[in-house]
């Protein structure tokens, strides 16, 4: 299972909202991850619909495969 599938398996949702996604990516709170996306400071793309914020897992899972794919790297090579 694939990171995208994780996360649509345990969300049921093509979208997460902020809340989801502040706990997804270790932020503190929503109110702080929205803080980020106003600052444009967000590492994944949101977007509203029916006026709420919301990121796409495909999205969230790429950047997480990102970060963790440079993580491994940086092992590597102490």
């Amino acid at each position: 299972m694939d990171t995208a599938e994780y996360l649509l398996k345990k969300y049921q949702s093509l979208h997460l909202s902020v809340s989801q996604l502040a706990e997804v990516l270790h932020y503190k709170s929503a109110a702080s991850l929205r803080t980020a996306i106003s600052a444009e400071t967000c590492p994944v793309p949101t977007f509203k619909i029916a006026g709420k914020r919301v990121a796409d897992v495909r999205d969230v899972a790429e950047y997480l495969d990102r970060v963790r794919a440079t993580s491994r790297q940086h092992a590597a090579f102490p």
